[in-house]
């Protein structure tokens, strides 16, 4: 049985010539420099898949797999060099090195590509769709087109690569928090301090997401529509008067209207129980706070 042969084209040939220069100097000028390593075979795998799996080398093409098994194949290579590092045995290592990476690109199954023109007509297809959709709702087709090209600009936009998801139910107090829809998918740019928070697992992160969830509750955003905006700016929650979390403590502005807020105190906390987190309260304790006069 025959091995079979592996052809390589003008540029994989130049890949081959460049990259066995390349090895064959680094090596040199390394082990000058260390001639009394031990273990010498481990360092010059490990600084030939440093040196070629760099951006716009060769072994940069390689599949993350192939790259854990080639090292293992030149840890073996290299043991030569564990006895003896003169030029010819370093040589020979960097031409070795470099026809086994080249020979594992020419036998990697190429990646599957998306035929552009299918994605064109498809794109096609969901625009019309969109546009026909529009025309149900107006009369301007300059409007409709205007509107189904934003909402198709949306769709392909929350698909991008560079973009986190968080897993956030609907009306979630975070959401208040952090200035998000409270129904609508949420799709945050990765690089974002909010989805920084909300994708880390380390038990501080999910303390610190716990802790933010709490104080969300108390988020104008959630307690106006409840309170409605009038009583929220008279009497405003601001935190709990108890571990038990039972007594909501109110923040009014003053000695009156703290006395105001007793005759209103058996109709607030029934209101309030309607907002999400709040269920449990079966009383309210008042804080005066008046701002200082400059």
């Amino acid at each position: 049985m025959t091995e079979k042969q592996i052809y390589f084209n003008h540029s994989q040939i130049q890949w081959l010539e460049e990259s066995t220069k390349a090895v064959f100097n680094l090596l040199l000028s390394y082990f000058k420099t260390q001639p009394d390593i031990d273990n010498a075979h481990l360092k010059a795998a490990s600084l030939v898949c440093t040196f070629l799996y760099r951006p716009g080398w060769i072994g940069n093409k390689l599949e993350s797999e192939k790259q854990n098994d080639i090292y293992d194949t030149l840890v073996s290579l290299a043991k030569p060099l564990c006895f003896s590092r003169d030029e010819k045995t370093l040589y020979q290592f960097a031409k070795e090195t470099a026809l086994l990476i080249v020979s594992s690109i020419s036998t990697q199954k190429p990646e599957k590509t998306a035929d552009p023109r299918k994605k064109s007509q498809k794109d096609l297809d969901t625009l019309s769709e969109l546009i026909k959709a529009e025309l149900l709702t107006t009369n301007s087709p300059k409007e409709a087109v205007s509107k189904a090209a934003l909402k198709f600009y949306r769709q392909n936009w929350y698909h991008r690569k560079d973009l986190f998801k968080p897993a956030l139910p609907e009306n979630h107090p975070l959401r208040a928090l952090f200035n998000l829809s409270p129904t609508e998918p949420i799709y945050l740019p990765k690089n974002d301090v909010r989805s920084h928070i909300l994708k880390r697992k380390t038990k501080q992160s999910q303390g610190l997401i716990a802790l933010l969830s709490k104080a969300a509750i108390f988020s104008p955003n959630l307690l106006i529509p409840v309170l409605g905006n009038d009583i929220y700016t008279k009497f405003k929650p601001i935190g709990y008067a108890d571990k038990q979390e039972k007594i909501v403590l109110v923040e009014v502005n003053s000695s009156a209207t703290a006395h105001e807020f007793n005759f209103h105190k058996i109709e607030f906390i029934k209101t309030l129980k309607l907002a999400k987190g709040f269920e449990s309260i079966c009383d309210a304790r008042i804080k005066i706070f008046q701002p200082s006069k400059s």
